[in-house]
């Protein structure tokens, strides 16, 4: 379970007592293309390549027990394989010990760097054999200051799902390499329950909702291409397998004023992690994926979605300048924080 902003999704323990999605699925209009990174390079410029293993940011293992130490070295642009001319961003998962570690990988996210608001985002992704062990995910991240998960959290792909999940969705009989889901997630009031104190609602703890795609043919060691839909009124993912596109859900995530953190900018992130609470495997002797083991991303687009997308270089979180309040009253301020709108107070006991 992930308590700060970077780590990622482990299953969330708490059922939300309302009704997370749509009532129906509209036809949705796909419009010019915004924004791409087709990876012929590695542009320092939009991407930031993540070092280390959480624990300088105070989140050891990402908040979800993960086994691999990110390096650089860990990610390259590479020719893909059997496509003459393309190129595509690779993270290497391999056995090799470092600072206590007994694995490294790669991960790179365009936090401070770039984001988006709505569009539609496609990538086109080839995992490994991930057998039992690997984790691969797509996915972003809100630009708010608000720590996890008020500012929300969208993951467009992963995979690596443990067999407690695999068979809570009632697919027992499926393997790693045959599943693919995604999932949103943020704060939410019916949430807040014993051991799931940061109120995480996940949408893919909704079995009847949650439709993960199982294909009849692994997935390992080929190109699948999965898109979120996003608008400022919900959420759609689909996955593209042989040229059919299969919807995530079965209706799309319909976004309210209690997930109204999915109507603010995001920024991208893409990762191979390896072992963690999300996977079956806890200890490095449990990981039965083939090293070294690669994951290539071949590209990155956003496109407008029903007249809306917008990308942002930069910055998007701008500091604040000139007299910032808290709670004030009386004293004149540029701007401020409202008690239950854009911020919480929190009571707690020293001594406890």
């Amino acid at each position: 379970m992930k308590f700060r902003s970077t780590a990622k999704c482990t299953l969330i323990s708490s059922l939300v007592a309302f009704s997370l999605f749509a009532a129906s699925a509209s036809a949705q209009t796909v419009g010019q293309l915004i924004w791409e990174d087709n990876f012929d390079t590695l542009n320092r410029d939009i991407w930031k390549v993540d070092v280390g293993d959480g624990c300088d940011i105070g989140l050891c293992g990402f908040g979800n027990a993960e086994l691999q130490w990110y390096s650089e070295d860990n990610v390259s642009i590479e020719a893909v394989p059997g496509e003459a001319g393309n190129n595509a961003l690779v993270f290497e998962a391999r056995n090799q010990n470092i600072n206590g570690y007994s694995f490294t990988s790669g991960k790179v996210s365009t936090e401070n760097l770039f984001s988006l608001q709505y569009g539609m985002i496609e990538t086109r992704i080839r995992v490994p054999n991930l057998d039992q062990g690997l984790w691969p995910a797509a996915w972003m991240l809100g630009t708010s200051t608000l720590p996890w998960p008020r500012k929300g959290e969208v993951d467009m792909m992963e995979m690596g799902h443990s067999f407690f999940q695999r068979n809570r969705q009632g697919h027992p009989e499926a393997s790693v390499n045959e599943y693919v889901g995604s999932n949103v997630i943020f704060f939410a009031e019916a949430a807040c329950v014993p051991g799931n104190e940061t109120c995480a609602a996940s949408a893919a703890y909704e079995v009847a909702d949650n439709k993960p795609y199982v294909a009849d043919t692994p997935m390992n060691d080929r190109f699948l291409t999965y898109r979120t839909y996003w608008t400022e009124t919900n959420i759609r993912f689909t996955v593209e397998d042989n040229g059919v596109e299969r919807d995530l859900y079965e209706e799309p995530f319909t976004i309210t004023e209690e997930s109204n953190a999915f109507q603010a900018p995001f920024f991208l992130l893409l990762n191979l992690a390896v072992g963690g609470t999300f996977t079956d495997v806890a200890v490095p002797g449990d990981l039965t994926a083939p090293l070294p083991g690669k994951m290539f991303i071949d590209y990155v687009r956003i496109y407008e979605l029903d007249g809306q997308g917008e990308v942002f270089v930069g910055d998007y979180a701008q500091p604040e300048s000139g007299v910032f309040g808290v709670f004030t009253e009386t004293t004149p301020v540029n701007s401020g924080l409202e008690a239950g709108v854009s911020s919480d107070i929190f009571l707690w006991d020293p001594n406890s």
